[in-house]
């Protein structure tokens, strides 16, 4: 009898079969993709040219394929190893399914709770990034349509915003969000067509027509080099991350192959890819080097582009679960270790044997994360308090780090 248990490691014989499918894969990853970073791109454009910005989003793009590619192949390796021993095991043995955590303690284990720590604030400091950014366009929304008072302040939008993205985290996988990822593609199409309108001013579209006596075209050029080109590339490096996600889609796709997760990760860049080149391009086409480092400000305030400021507010919203669903693994490992060292517990009797096959603690990474501690924390050098950071649990765990 196979015992399944969910990426937290608790008993979860009740969850349902894998539902992952290539399309659900896709979705997750373009939208896990289109962030914010559709707003800074023309501005990139600007401080680095056409031709290099171009040149750094296909460098980027290529280098985020290759390691989704990459640890797609890591994901399934480690996936098959832990179902073979539990296939070949007599008694119940659990399926927890690839992780950063566990990767890295086949790769690097002497880094394996700073790449948790690491990933886990990364996450959350970019789930809160998003919060910022429907602060920073709401308002301008609101205004338009003639609000006063607290719908122009910033406080009343993340508390929107924390409430519309929040139930979306508590979902137990990626594809359940398969639908709703879907709306991201729709909410990008429409700023890109926005964008190019713009980009042809034709009627009705004039990009400049709330600047009478300013400056509204600066130039262009292929090629711009200087202090402010490094300011401009983290616009690039984080308009592709989504590697977060990458263990987490392998681990819920169904019949899974390299050649299917691949379908998943190529479509999902190539859309991608895509729409940066069009709005970086267009808009850096339409201002040159007077752009804004947020497109919008550029455009007339009118109804389409407050259209657009709501899409690209839902549009992080929706991106908002992909950032914390990776992230709240760690994030509740390292509150049960903080509960179970402020009972006082011994360590001895919290932390499992290594290789003790009846052990049936909650979580291996918690456990990890406590023989860690533990260790520093000890004052004695006996044997007896020796803590091992080898993996345990069972054969399938064992099979993979050996």
């Amino acid at each position: 009898t196979e015992v399944v248990v969910n990426s937290y490691g608790h008993n979860a014989s009740d969850i349902p079969e894998k539902r992952g499918t290539v399309l659900s894969g896709y979705f997750s990853l373009t939208n896990t993709l289109l962030g914010s970073s559709v707003l800074g791109l023309p501005y990139a454009f600007s401080q680095t040219g056409w031709l290099v910005g171009s040149i750094l989003l296909l460098i980027c793009a290529a280098s985020s394929a290759f390691a989704l590619h990459t640890l797609s192949l890591c994901a399934m390796r480690l996936n098959k190893q832990e179902k073979d021993q539990a296939d070949e095991s007599d008694k119940p043995q659990k399926i927890v399914g690839a992780t950063f955590y566990s990767v890295a303690k086949a790769s690097l284990p002497q880094y394996t709770l700073i790449i948790d720590i690491a990933i886990a604030l990364k996450c959350f400091g970019v789930s809160i990034s998003y919060l910022i950014v429907v602060s920073d366009l709401m308002p301008f929304v609101a205004s338009n349509f003639g609000a006063t008072g607290m719908w122009i302040g910033r406080e009343l939008w993340v508390v929107i915003g924390f409430c519309i993205g929040a139930p979306m985290c508590l979902l137990k996988d990626l594809s359940s969000l398969a639908t709703v990822s879907s709306f991201a593609i729709v909410f990008v199409s429409f700023f890109a067509l926005l964008v190019c309108l713009y980009g042809m001013d034709i009627d009705g579209f004039d990009p400049c027509s709330h600047r009478e006596n300013e400056p509204c075209h600066g130039n262009i050029a292929p090629v711009v080099l200087s202090v402010h080109s490094l300011k401009a590339m983290p616009i690039f490096v984080f308009g592709f991350t989504c590697q977060q996600n990458a263990f987490a889609v392998c681990n819920e796709m169904r019949n899974i192959t390299i050649g299917r997760v691949n379908i998943s990760i190529v479509g999902s860049i190539a859309t991608t890819l895509m729409f940066y080149l069009i709005l970086a391009g267009v808009g850096y086409a339409t201002f040159g080097s007077l752009v804004e480092n947020d497109i919008l400000v550029s455009y007339p305030t009118n109804y389409f582009t407050s259209i657009a400021r709501v899409f690209i507010s839902l549009l992080v919203l929706l991106s908002y679960p992909m950032q914390c669903h990776p992230a709240r693994r760690c994030i509740l490992t390292i509150i049960d270790y903080c509960t179970t060292i402020s009972k006082g517990n011994n360590a001895e009797d919290n932390i499992p044997i290594v290789n003790d096959p009846n052990s049936t603690d909650e979580n291996c990474l918690t456990r990890r994360i406590r023989r860690i501690c533990t260790s520093v924390t000890s004052n004695t050098t006996g044997n007896k308090h020796q803590l091992t950071l080898l993996p345990r649990t069972s054969p399938s765990h064992n099979a993979v780090f050996t």
